[in-house]
């Protein structure tokens, strides 16, 4: 069995790895009370 904040750890570890600044997510975001949220980021060209 995991902790209460294992999923907390894997979207902190998700977050490090494909956000320029992991302490203020634009793909990976937290909707309180629901979860979490991925936001495709716009392809230009």
């Amino acid at each position: 069995t995991g902790t209460t904040r294992t999923l907390d750890q894997h979207i902190l570890k998700l977050r490090q790895k494909v956000e320029a600044n992991p302490s203020q997510p634009v793909h990976i975001l937290t909707v309180h009370g629901k979860g979490y949220r991925f936001v495709k980021s716009a392809v230009s060209g």
